[in-house]
């Protein structure tokens, strides 16, 4: 599939608050979403919508955020296509997650059978 532009996704600090940045490589276009004070992202993994064969922002953007404030981590679920407007859903975990975790999304499945 050929992509009408190029994006990156990837998490940032600005204005000393970690945040989520989405950047149209062609246009230079930036989004942002902000998880809050004393909260900070770890990378995003793209899983793939029904139709992101043919629309390079059809899915979303999981991301790993440690709020310190509340010493929990969440995993936030981004849709790609509305990236600014924040998460469609956030997953709270009961701890926290040490930074550095890095992931994949793979279709396949893993587990025990």
């Amino acid at each position: 599939m050929q992509h009408s532009s190029l994006e990156a996704w990837f998490s940032c600090a600005a204005q000393h608050q970690a945040a989520f940045t989405r950047v149209d490589t062609h246009t230079g276009e930036a989004q942002t979403w902000f998880p809050g004070r004393r909260c900070f992202c770890e990378e995003l993994v793209f899983v793939p919508g029904p139709n992101a064969a043919t629309k390079e922002d059809d899915g979303y953007l999981l991301g790993l955020v440690y709020d310190a404030s509340k010493h929990k981590s969440f995993l936030s679920i981004l849709d790609a296509s509305n990236f600014s407007k924040g998460p469609v859903a956030k997953l709270w975990l009961k701890h926290h997650v040490p930074h550095g975790l890095h992931g994949f999304f793979s279709p396949k499945y893993f587990g025990p059978e």
